[in-house]
């Protein structure tokens, strides 16, 4: 089992994890492999970056499908990292400047998905490489009722379809006096924008072609 909201106090180590079902019956067969753990060495680069802006970002894994708590920083230093994490499927989240997306991330030379690595079938170490990119897109957004603006509207922007291993790529905040936000660092891909109006509560949304 993976445990959650554990309370504060020096936790214990986790040699290792697998998931299961329990429907109506005995679970039998089951086998934990301890110490199941990946090393990994990785660096970020930036990408046409305007000089004496290269900061080191925040960087930060999460297994897909867990729960916020799940979160882990990973220090990075002179945009170089390591993770020693258990063999899973990780989201990659960055605390990038205004108007970035991480562009590309490789994991052992071979290209994998924008938003998250595979450590599944890594043996025991490995290399990942992740690309940021200072030219991401911008969406203007008006939340109207007929012919009135919405302010103080709740605008998300969500890949489309929605997967766990996009969840990354959700943006979102509050509309303006005016009903107008700007959705800013926004990765090529196909989109979905949803506006809560308050105080109907109705969802309404639109697709966004790449």
């Amino acid at each position: 089992y993976r445990l959650a909201a554990v309370l504060p106090g020096r936790p214990e180590t986790i040699l290792g994890q697998i998931e299961f079902d329990v429907i109506d019956r005995n679970v039998e067969g089951v086998v934990l492999r301890v110490n199941d753990i990946v090393q990994i060495a990785g660096n970020i680069a930036m990408e046409d970056w305007p000089p004496g802006q290269q900061s080191d970002p925040v960087f930060s894994i999460a297994p897909i499908g867990a729960r916020g708590l799940n979160l882990r920083t990973i220090p990075v230093h002179d945009r170089s990292f390591s993770l020693s994490v258990l063999r899973d499927r990780y989201l990659v989240g960055l605390g990038l400047p205004p108007g970035a997306y991480i562009k590309s991330i490789e994991l052992d030379g071979k290209s994998a998905k924008p938003t998250y690595f595979d450590l599944s079938r890594v043996e025991t170490r490995g290399s990942l490489q992740l690309l940021i990119s200072p030219k991401g897109a911008e969406l203007e957004v008006t939340a109207g009722s007929g012919h009135d603006p919405v302010p103080g509207a709740w605008v998300r922007l969500s890949a489309h379809p929605f997967r766990p291993q996009t969840a990354s790529l959700t943006k979102g905040g509050l509309t303006d006096q005016y009903g107008r936000i700007k959705i800013i660092g926004i990765a090529p891909g196909k989109y979905r924008v949803f506006a809560v109006l308050e105080p109907l509560g109705r969802l309404v949304d639109k697709p966004i072609e790449e």
